[in-house]
């Protein structure tokens, strides 16, 4: 990033207090300039001319700086406008040194020439130059006593010898200095600047070679245009202190022929130096000329920062149409707008131009026959008029000067120049004109032809807008005699009156009114208004056609409306931020900014709280099943806000209530609990709506529990519960009485206990908590104490792990790991030298303590502090919300009262000099290595920590060793791989995007299923998609008992079969009473899938039906089927039921009730 502002300065240049501006425009090369604008309360503190100084920043929390060059600026000029609403003035300032040069013309002194006045240099260095002339001034005219010097006679400011020597001359008196350094930079002597008050110069291309790091164009470079023109000459005419003489361009394109340029030199009085002279314009006419500017903002990070990345003059990268090219930084401009935003614009190319227009830009300029000189002053290509030339044209002026705009909105001038006729030679005769010439160049640039005419005046079209030029007249005789050229005047082409708009102001919401639609879906009505935009930007009136409004949807705005009204109504979904803004377009189609932005949150509908009706109560089989009528306690139908329903039970009317079962949607069944037989059972009803608003609870109803009969049951489920039980018993007897190899005691054997026993048998002792805490084995010799060791064990098969921890090396494989918590860390340790194997100063910075022999884990060195003393590790970068643990193991003896000191977990916002405790530990005694551990989460502005350890315990011996900083939390939990899992059940899933190709479950439950975006859900499937809705009914709620009983002999079998080892005969019939109970499961399950039903979208309709049923329902866009075994049996087609069959009790048919009264129909007019 990068960042600009102004500092008021002293006349010294020394700098005064900062100044509060809303706009700045900083210009460091040609012109060089700045403009800025302050409020009409700031600008009455200020009064032309005063002196500021641009300074620019890097970082939002980083020091100012002053621009490398041209920082010092003389503001001398200011405007304001007393209709500007705004209430702004408008500044500008002229860097301060160049600003004194032209305020100074050459003087006489002695050694001048007396008959041609004029001051001339022979082979002298540009330092000289520039010296000998600002120096004389100091002392003989007491101008620019501050300005001083950064070169000498010998080198310029990078410290190297001048390249070139100058022989040249300048009038006295109509010659300012400005000028002067001027000829020096366009005749590429050298390139200046001013740093301050001081004056620097350095031989052209003086700069650093920075393509490898600084590339212009690409990302984030808003413009990028290029323009190359082609100005050949294959030879140059040069005018010199002796006379005329030519120069042959070798090398120059010569497709066109012989081409010539002319050049006056005066001062050269040599033809080797004017040769010298000659050779910049010569190069010039031999390339192509190419000059191409980048804009960009400077707000990001990745893009180059002026002043930082790279200067005026140094060479860099640049993407150009025709690829990467190295080219030379000759310009660059940087502002800031009234919104803080930051710009910058460079110009590269293959010219070497200074502060002021370059020779080379001289040359393309000029016209064949045009003579080019040192001095700036364009001459035209006629020698002095004979005696029968017209006089000049008088009274050269401005006719009218008018500015507008172009149907591309572009700005355009059109000035018309007029004069006098001429009538009268310069001998006082009578002349007849036939034709004028109207000749303009622009500032500091050579004169060029503009137009020939009979009249006496010329309309152009063709200049920029706000660019000074000057323009000249000469007249031609019918006898073919030219005059001179009038005296120059100055036009500045008028800019057009702005016709752009201003933003609009006052919007705002007039209203915001909540309400829900049919479908349920919560949506506020917003009103929006605004003010009448009257003014364009520059005060002046415009007619506005109409106003658009802009939405923002995530970081983008977006077109929403257009109206010629000051309002909008919208539509903001309920508890949405939206952000908006309305720009006004004149009558002529302009468009103006948007205004500020005005953020709506969506309002939300009232909520309908009435309760439902009470909920309607059967029982059986130990279960009550709780259903509703799906009306409310008034008997109104629910309100379309209505989106779910929830049971609540309780053992009394007066509560506690529990929410049981899952929401429903509709009327019908709601919940089914257990109760217990015998007891009376209380439900109730609430409601949600569509955002999670809960209703007013309904009346209870209440219900006596009845008991499950046994004819309820299966009789294969009680069969396979029976076997199952039986099976487990028999397992446990086998355990008990496996061959005597196996005993569990409280008590450790005796060699009495081996009487009887086989060699082999394992002996286990359990405390009184049945916790296993010894084991032994009987050999020749007795019983033998075994441990458990990892070399010893291949594979632990354990149905439960029980300890404070489970710590290993790399990895954990299990088919199931069931935790509390489990949490990842990164391992990273980032602590240096954390055992003080590589010596410990390095790393350990400080005072206090020695390094001694005291292992720890194989570590033989240790660090001990005696009393006081501390150590610190360097700074580390971290983020804010980073979370750290910081631990080390110690041992410390004769620890005081009142000692103070341990672990240090310090912050610094900087990485500097200053730093704070973040968090810390303060030890005690303790004769064997004892472990101590900080935790701290980073807060925000800390960009930098680092571990110390600091004691002041009088007294003490301290020993540490083990030091360890990590992340916490911040490890990986799946790395290059994949989680694989049949089920994944958890609260929630947090993430910014999960991005699968795929998603298969066999199961997925969610209370609510919702858009993320918009109001629409797209759910799509190959062929069809399947929404199943069973197992709610009492037999479902039974049999998922009997399922939970079975898991539990299960569970049992799968203890024994873990205690009996090594028994396998035993284990294996385990294994048999497992499967039986699993055999048992499935069926269970199956029958209990048989009570589901689903709901599947096809491609062609929907279709609703039960698993393995006969018959099912078809709805399509046309018609409605009812199926039998995939067979259409029945349909309404077009509001007509059409069946082959119908079976009726009673039907009423038109006006005709038919009913069946025993073996008779009835007919009855209804």
């Amino acid at each position: 990033m990068l960042d600009i502002r102004l500092r008021l300065a002293n006349d010294d240049g020394t700098p005064g207090r900062v100044l509060d501006t809303s706009e700045i425009a900083w210009t460091g090369y040609s012109a060089q300039s700045v403009k800025f604008t302050v409020s009409e309360k700031t600008s009455e503190k200020l009064d032309a001319p005063f002196l500021v100084i641009v300074e620019y920043t890097t970082s939002a929390t980083g020091r100012w700086k002053r621009v490398p060059r041209n920082d010092l600026f003389i503001v001398d000029e200011d405007s304001g406008d007393s209709v500007d609403t705004d209430g702004v003035v408008k500044f500008t300032g002229a860097s301060m040194v160049p600003w004194l040069a032209a305020r100074y013309p050459l003087w006489w002194r002695d050694g001048d020439s007396v008959d041609d006045l004029e001051r001339r240099y022979t082979d002298r260095t540009p330092g000289f130059v520039l010296r000998d002339l600002i120096q004389v001034a100091q002392a003989a005219s007491g101008w620019g006593s501050r300005i001083t010097l950064g070169f000498t006679d010998s080198t310029d400011s990078a410290g190297q010898p001048w390249n070139q020597r100058v022989s040249m001359a300048w009038p006295l008196f109509t010659t300012p200095l400005s000028r002067v350094m001027q000829t020096l930079a366009e005749q590429g002597y050298m390139e200046w600047w001013s740093e301050g008050y001081q004056l620097r110069a350095a031989n052209p291309g003086t700069g650093t070679d920075r393509s490898d790091t600084v590339t212009l164009g690409g990302p984030g470079f808003s413009r990028a245009p290029a323009s190359r023109k082609f100005d050949p000459a294959t030879a140059i005419v040069v005018q010199y202190e002796l006379g005329w003489t030519h120069f042959n361009n070798t090398g120059a394109e010569g497709r066109f022929g012989n081409l010539f340029k002319v050049m006056t030199q005066p001062g050269a009085k040599t033809r080797d130096v004017a040769e010298k002279n000659v050779q910049p314009a010569l190069a010039e006419s031999r390339a192509m000329q190419e000059e191409l500017s980048y804009e960009w903002e400077l707000s990001g990070d990745g893009v180059p920062v002026p002043w930082e990345s790279f200067q005026v003059g140094d060479v860099v990268t640049a993407r150009t149409r025709r690829g990467k090219k190295v080219l030379r930084v000759i310009g660059l401009d940087v502002s800031k707008d009234s919104k803080g935003l930051v710009k910058a614009t460079a110009v590269v190319g293959s010219k070497l131009l200074s502060l002021q227009a370059k020779l080379a830009k001289r040359s393309a300029a000029a016209s064949v026959g045009q003579i080019i000189g040192g001095s700036g002053v364009a001459l035209p290509p006629a020698a002095a008029p004979a005696k029968t030339a017209p006089l000049p044209p008088a009274a050269v002026r401005v006719a009218s000067n008018v500015g507008s705009w172009g149907e591309d909105g572009s700005e355009r001038s059109t000035v018309t120049i007029a004069w006098d006729a001429v009538a009268q030679a310069v001998d006082g005769l009578a002349v007849d004109i036939d034709t004028y010439e109207v000749w303009s160049r622009p500032v500091n640039e050579p004169m060029s032809l503009l137009t020939r005419t009979t009249a006496m005046s010329t309309t152009v079209e063709t200049w920029t807008p706000g660019e000074d030029r000057l323009v000249a007249v000469r007249a031609r005789s019918r006898a073919g005699v030219w005059s001179q050229l009038s005296p120059e005047i100055g036009v500045t082409p008028a800019r057009p009156v702005s016709i752009v708009p201003k933003a609009p102001t006052g919007l705002a919401v007039a209203s915001n009114t909540g309400a829900f639609a049919s479908d349920g879906t919560a949506t506020a009505t917003v009103r929006l208004t605004w003010d009448a935009v009257t003014q364009a930007t520059d005060g002046g009136l415009v007619q506005v056609a109409a106003y658009e409004v802009l939405a923002q949807d995530g970081q983008a705005w977006t077109p929403l409306l257009e109206t010629a009204t000051r309002e909008v109504t919208i539509t903001v979904p309920t508890g949405k931020a939206r952000g908006f803004r309305v720009r006004a377009r004149t009558a002529l189609g302009v468009w103006g900014d948007p205004s500020a932005t005005t953020t709506v949150t969506g309002a939300a509908p009232a909520q309908v709280t009435t309760a439902t009706s009470a909920p309607d109560l059967t029982t059986g089989l130990g279960l009550v099943l709780i259903g509703w009528d799906g009306k409310l306690s008034t008997g109104a139908a629910v309100p379309s806000s209505f989106q779910l329903l929830y049971a609540e039970t309780a053992p009394a009317s007066t509560g506690p209530w529990t929410r049981v079962g899952v929401p429903a949607r509709s009327a019908g069944q709601v919940a089914t609990v257990r109760g217990t037989a015998g007891s009376e059972t209380f439900a109730r009803l609430v409601w949600v709506d569509t955002l999670g608003r809960t209703s007013t609870a309904s009346a209870a109803s209440s219900i006596v529990v009845q008991a499950i009969a046994s004819g309820d049951l299966d009789k294969a489920v009680t069969d396979a519960l029976s076997k199952a039980s039986k099976d487990a018993t028999d397992a446990k007897a086998a355990a008990a009485t496996a061959d005597g190899r196996l005993t569990v005691s409280d008590a450790a054997p005796v060699a009495a206990d081996a009487q009887g026993k086989p060699a082999g048998a394992v002996w286990f002792r359990r405390d009184s908590s049945n916790r296993f805490i010894g084991a032994w084995e009987l050999v020749a010799f007795g019983w033998v104490a075994r441990t458990f060791e990892n070399a010893m064990i291949a594979t632990l098969d354990a149905a439960k792990i029980n300890t404070g921890f489970l710590d290993v090396a790399n990895r954990v494989r299990a088919n199931a790991i069931s935790v509390r918590q489990l949490l990842v860390g990164d391992f990273t340790n980032l602590v240096e030298d954390p055992y003080f194997d590589l010596g410990g100063t390095v790393a350990w910075q400080g005072s206090g303590g020695t390094f001694v022999a005291d292992a720890y884990e194989g570590h033989a060195t240790s660090l001990r502090i005696v009393s006081s003393g501390e150590r610190t590790q360097p700074g580390i970068p971290v983020k804010a919300g980073d979370r750290f643990t910081f631990s080390c193991v110690y041992k410390a003896s004769g620890w005081p009262s009142g000692g103070a000191g341990g672990l240090r977990l310090q912050q610094s916002k900087d990485g500097g000099a200053t730093w704070s405790d973040l968090a810390s530990t303060t030890f005690g005694n303790a004769t064997a290595w004892t472990p101590s551990t900080v935790e701290a989460t980073i807060p925000t502005g800390v960009t930098h920590i680092r571990a110390r350890i600091a004691f002041a315990a009088s007294g003490a011996t301290i020993t540490v060793n083990g030091f360890s900083l990590r992340r916490m939390n911040g490890g990986e939990l799946v790395i290059d791989g994949s989680l694989s899992t049949r089920k994944l059940n958890v609260s929630e899933i947090w993430g910014n995007e999960a991005w699968l190709n795929v998603l298969r479950a066999g199961l997925i439950e969610t209370s609510m299923l919702s858009a993320g975006f918009g109001q629409n859900l797209d759910i799509t499937a190959n062929s069809a998609i399947t929404l199943i809705a069973g197992q709610t009914s009492a037999q479902a709620a039974e049999l998922s008992d009997q399922r939970t009983a079975l898991s539990g002999v299960a569970d049992q079998v799968a203890n024994l079969g873990g205690q009996v080892g090594e028994v396998r005969s035993a284990a294996d019939a385990a294994g048999v009473a497992a499967t039986a109970a699993a055999e048992a499961a499935r069926a269970a399950q199956e029958k209990a899938d048989g009570l589901g039903a689903y709901v599947r979208i096809l491609p062609t309709g929907l279709e609703i039906g039960a698993p393995g049923a006969a018959t099912s329902v078809m709805i399509t866009p046309s018609n409605m089927t009812f199926n039998v075994n995939g067979v259409p049996g029945a349909y309404l087609d077009a509001g007509q039921f059409i069946a082959p069959r119908f079976v009726g009790e009673e039907v009423d048919l038109a006006n005709l009730k038919i009913k069946r009264q025993g073996n008779r129909t009835v007919f009855k007019a209804i």
